[in-house]
């Protein structure tokens, strides 16, 4: 086996075994999520979050023992490591704060409205490609997060005290489910 070939089967390797975890992830989120809707009636966004760190080390200390045989954590890259750590548990309060507060399924939908954000400043800091397909992509994800929401908002009124949904205009899609009926 040449060499070129071994990096080719090295490469699809990873991207598989990438393609793996991502599922994964989806899998578990998919599930954590929904499962964090039905513990909000009995726990608040505070706890669950403090119920999330003490997981987290339980999984992610273990994981770094077998994978790097250390948890020491290079001094050069504490500072970046801590801010998105910092970051990644705050927008996890928020996201259960808001879970707590608007219905399941459009709170996930517009919360997957991060990869834009991820994405555009992929594309300008690490300059990762930004063509047809990948904004395609972005505007397929705006396009799901603002039908997700009008369903939300519709099946909400329709199932409110007046009885009556009233008629809207593809225009107002912008997360309309988030202010009261009387205003919208």
């Amino acid at each position: 086996m040449t060499l070129a070939v071994a990096a080719r089967h090295l490469r699809g390797t990873t991207r598989a075994v990438g393609a793996l975890f991502l599922s994964l992830y989806v899998a578990t989120i998919g599930t954590a999520t929904y499962l964090m809707k039905v513990s909000l009636k009995d726990l608040d966004a505070y706890q669950i979050n403090v119920l999330m760190g003490v997981a987290m080390l339980a999984v992610s200390m273990p994981a770094a023992l077998l994978a790097d045989r250390t948890l020491r954590i290079p001094r050069q890259h504490l500072g970046l490591g801590s801010l998105v750590a910092t970051l990644m548990a705050a927008g996890s309060v928020f996201y259960a704060l808001a879970l707590a507060r608007l219905p399941a399924g459009p709170a996930a939908a517009i919360a997957t409205s991060y990869v834009i954000i991820v994405v555009a400043l992929s594309t300008i800091f690490l300059d990762e490609r930004f063509d047809l397909v990948t904004a395609s992509g972005v505007v397929l994800t705006l396009a799901g997060v603002a039908l997700l929401s009008l369903r939300a908002r519709s099946s909400h009124q329709a199932l409110g005290s007046r009885g009556s949904p009233r008629a809207r205009s593809p225009s107002r899609f912008c997360m309309i489910w988030l202010l009261p009926p009387e205003m919208v």
